[in-house]
């Protein structure tokens, strides 16, 4: 069975993370000879190279002042593609978040510690043992410094970089809400809380197949989704199936409760006959309701005693703020019913 395809769009996002951080990421360094500051860096050195486990991200290399370190680099990688180093990390700094969001700031610059290399014989460029002049050729071969053995100390956000391709963009989808388009049903998902939630489609924008592939998570949510929805569907076909029964129980059981007035209501009618009082329809009969008709079929009975000369007196006097059945009591009192 193939597995449906999801379609991840934007519904809306947040600049800043749940902490107040702007999230941020671009390219922080190419590979390649940087002839005016004297060094080159080769794409293998760039992959190696690793991140510590803190590396601030600073105000144009400065550590003077504390106030100058302004966030914290996330991550790192090189791509082979660009053949230059990616970043992703976080501004905390308010006004250096404003000065990205409006574009006074646009770039970064890597520090980092090197040991310069003689492209000629492989040695230190500090080491005696090392004869070669850099920017001379020996050999057709031209003498270059080396950056090797690459340790990143930390990243600055600067108007003046080195390379003027290390650039700054705001991650936009580090905290956004997003809709999966699956199939007939929609499902909302908070990117940065890899939950599901409910909210009102807004204006979409569809997100790539590589964007989409940086959340991982998303089909296995909707899977999750899925399954729970099936769940819940089948919860509710039940519902209506015993809700079914109820009614038909219901119904059954108001027939025969009007059966079972209409014989009472033929009861009362028959009596009034034989007891030669007016008659009443049946249907009449049973709008009056069973108390009535009880107090009818009493009246009914009195008149066949009397009839019979078992009673005298019928005369029943009552207060007003007696109830029908203590009408009914008193009339069998004075009946001499038992």
């Amino acid at each position: 069975m193939a597995k449906p395809i999801y379609s991840l769009q934007v519904i809306e996002f947040s600049e800043l993370n749940q902490d107040g951080s702007l999230p941020i990421k671009g390219i922080a360094i190419h590979a390649k000879e940087w002839t005016e500051y004297g060094i080159t860096i080769e794409p293998e050195q760039l992959a190696s190279i690793k991140k510590p486990d803190y590396v601030p991200i600073i105000w144009q290399h400065s550590v003077e002042k504390p106030q100058n370190v302004i966030g914290l680099l996330d991550e790192i990688n090189f791509n082979s593609a660009t053949k230059a180093l990616h970043y992703k990390g976080r501004i905390m700094d308010k006004d250096v978040q404003q000065m990205i969001k409006d574009g006074r700031v646009k770039f970064v610059s890597i520090g980092f510690k090197a040991v310069p290399t003689c492209s000629i014989c492989q040695r230190k460029l500090s080491d005696s043992e090392c004869s070669h002049i850099i920017g001379r050729n020996y050999d057709n071969m031209l003498c270059r410094a080396l950056a090797r053995n690459m340790e990143f100390r930390e990243l600055s956000i600067t108007p003046f970089p080195i390379d003027k391709e290390a650039s700054i963009e705001i991650a936009e989808f580090a905290q956004c809400i997003t809709g999966i388009c699956k199939k007939k049903n929609d499902l909302y998902i908070d990117l940065s809380t890899k939950s599901i939630m409910s909210m009102e489609p807004k204006q979409l924008i569809e997100l790539s197949e590589e964007e989409l592939k940086q959340h991982p998570f998303v089909a296995e949510l909707a899977e999750q989704n899925q399954t729970l929805a099936e769940k819940l569907g089948k919860l509710e076909d039940e519902q209506k199936a015993t809700k079914s029964e109820l009614d038909a129980l219901k119904t059954k059981e108001a027939e025969r409760e009007q059966k079972r007035l209409k014989e009472f209501a033929e009861k009362t009618a028959d009596l009034l006959k034989k007891a030669g009082m007016p008659a009443k329809p049946v249907e009449e009969l049973i709008k009056f309701g069973e108390d009535k008709m009880m107090f009818i079929q009493e009246i009914a009975n009195s008149k066949l005693v009397s009839a019979e000369g078992g009673a005298q007196g019928l005369n029943v006097e009552l207060t007003d703020d007696q109830t029908k059945r203590a009408k009914v009591e008193a009339l069998k009192k004075k009946l001499q019913f038992r």
